[in-house]
C-alpha cells in the first residue's frame, strides 16, 4: 500500500515540478539545461533513496545484460516528458501543461494496451476509452482557449 502511494504522489508532484522545471529554465535560459539538472537532482535523490531502501548501490549488471536492450531506453522518454513539459509550461502556462500532459498520457496510456507495446499484457481499447480521449481532447482544447 506505502508504495501504491508513490503514484499518488507523483501525480500530485507533476505540476509542481512542471512550474519549478519552468522558472528553473527561465533562470537557466534553456529548457534542456534546466531538464539536464532535473535529471541529476533527480538521481542524486533516487541515489539517496536507493541507498536507503536497497541498502545498496549494486546495479544487476547480468539482469541488464540478458534483458532486451530497449528496456533501458526509459529514460530517453523522460527526457522528451520534462523537457517537454518545461517548454510547454513555459510558453502556456503550468495548468495547460498537465492538460496536455495527461491528455498525452491518457492516448500514449491507450496506445500501449491496444498494442501489448514493449511486451506489456495487451488490453483491448473499446469505445468508452476512446470517448475519454476525445473528451479529454474536447476538454483541453476548451482550457487553451478559455
Amino acid at each position: 500500500m506505502l508504495l501504491s502511494l508513490f503514484g499518488l504522489a507523483g501525480g500530485i508532484g507533476m505540476p509542481m515540478q512542471t512550474s519549478i522545471n519552468a522558472q528553473l529554465g527561465k533562470r537557466v535560459g534553456s529548457p534542456f539545461t534546466a531538464a539536464m539538472i532535473n535529471f541529476m537532482v533527480g538521481w542524486t535523490a533516487l541515489l539517496i533513496v536507493t541507498l536507503i531502501w536497497e541498502h545498496s548501490l549494486m546495479i544487476p549488471v547480468g539482469a541488464i545484460a540478458a534483458a532486451p536492450p530497449w528496456v533501458c531506453f526509459g529514460g530517453a522518454f523522460a527526457v522528451v516528458f520534462v523537457t517537454g513539459n518545461i517548454i510547454t509550461a513555459q510558453t502556456v502556462g503550468t495548468g495547460m501543461a498537465v492538460v496536455i500532459l495527461l491528455t498525452g498520457l491518457m492516448i500514449g496510456g491507450l496506445l500501449v494496451d491496444q498494442f501489448g507495446m514493449f511486451r506489456s499484457a495487451r488490453r483491448p481499447v473499446g469505445w468508452k476509452e476512446v470517448a475519454g480521449v476525445v473528451v479529454m481532447v474536447i476538454g483541453a482544447t476548451m482550457f487553451y482557449l478559455a
